[in-house]
């Protein structure tokens, strides 16, 4: 698709071909019905290049890790501490899709060349569509998370290598 085409707040498939391509272990995985994972696109507006951020339905997963979380922060014993574990929450957020929920993993993003966009997600035969207010919220945090990752921060030791990929995307555009 191409990246005008692209609408806020729908979700998108990327291609088996671009992971194919990239061939990073810590990409999520294709669960055996030929299409990835669902994505959030949004653009980063400096380079004008599509970032994608998966989503999981793996939420009891998700909410452990919310909780264990959110027990260090009560447990911390700086400010400092508390705000590095704040920073991790920042990686991931918990939404629904199509009436299911889901978690929107910040910390997975990683950019696309918009070749590898093959189609809107559909939900009962539609697009899928978040709410503006959603869209906003998701929006704000993917840039914060965005900038954080491009200056370094590992938010778990299994995150893409987006700096490897990025450079793979900018080689294709020239």
């Amino acid at each position: 698709m191409k990246l005008e085409e692209l609408k806020e707040g729908t979700l998108y498939v990327i291609s088996d071909t671009f992971f194919r391509k990239v061939k990073d272990p810590y990409l999520m995985k294709n669960h055996g019905n030929g299409l990835r994972p669902n994505c959030f696109v949004f653009c980063d507006s400096e380079e004008k290049i599509p970032w994608v951020i998966p989503l999981t339905t793996k939420v009891d997963k998700f909410d452990y890790n919310r909780s264990v979380i959110d027990k260090k922060i009560k447990n911390a014993n700086s400010q400092n501490e508390i705000d590095e574990l704040n920073k991790k929450l920042m990686g991931f957020k918990k939404s629904s899709v199509g009436g299911n929920d889901c978690y929107i993993l910040f910390m997975d993003m990683f950019p696309v060349n918009e070749k590898y966009i093959i189609r809107p997600y559909m939900v009962n035969g539609y697009p899928f569509q978040f709410d503006d207010t959603t869209t906003n919220e998701i929006i704000n945090q993917a840039k914060i998370v965005h900038k954080m990752l491009i200056n370094g921060y590992l938010f778990i030791k299994t995150q893409p290598d987006i700096k490897r990929i990025k450079s793979i995307i900018l080689n294709e555009k020239k």
